[in-house]
């Protein structure tokens, strides 16, 4: 029954992603901002994602202030973003290891990252992470066999982007990589849709 509610979510995703992609490629991304604790959005992905993590016997340790990570945003938007950093996080990570799920305020900036111990991204594949659909290649695979789309990084470029934050990656061949975005503590609702 998990193996199928797993495949359905899978798939309900990847349609998600290509609906997402379509309305991106025509311009469009509906940000709907309220003010948001991003702490509370970490917590809540990486519970979500305690069970395909524990398939795989990860750690997911959550790294954040005590002092609330409040800003103006798309809470299923930015959601959407950190959703998928955990979910490649665990695809592309070995057994028996873990994965750091980093929060930091920082200058008016609210910094979030998402840190492994896969095996790390090529330098000549890292910049075209987060090119449309259809230009991400690169020679990893997830450890066990999951599927991975393609979609995910660059949906999450156009969203930060449109929250008008930064994107990233930081990757060692067999270090790990950590993928992260940064959003301003106030981003206005006419901003973000232009």
């Amino acid at each position: 029954l998990q193996v199928i509610d797993d495949s359905g979510a899978r798939m309900l995703k990847i349609v998600d992603g290509l609906l997402d992609i379509t309305s991106i490629q025509l311009g469009q991304v509906d940000l709907k901002p309220e003010t948001v604790d991003l702490s509370r959005l970490i917590k809540k992905f990486s519970g979500d994602y305690a069970y395909m993590a524990g398939k795989k016997n990860i750690t997911l340790e959550e790294l954040l202030p005590e002092t609330p990570l409040v800003c103006q945003c798309d809470p299923i938007k930015v959601g959407q973003v950190i959703s998928n950093f955990i979910d490649n996080a665990i695809k592309f990570s070995g057994t028996d290891s873990k994965i750091k799920i980093i929060g930091q305020l920082t200058d008016e900036q609210i910094w979030v990252g998402v840190k492994d111990e896969g095996p790390g991204i090529k330098t000549e594949e890292i910049q075209h992470l987060f090119k449309s659909f259809g230009h991400t290649k690169i020679s990893n695979k997830p450890t066990a066999g999951e599927k991975s789309s393609g979609l995910g990084l660059a949906i999450s470029k156009k969203i930060i982007d449109a929250h008008h934050g930064k994107i990233g990656v930081e990757s060692h061949l067999e270090q790990g990589s950590t993928f992260w975005f940064s959003l301003p503590t106030h981003c206005n609702s006419n901003e973000a849709n232009d």
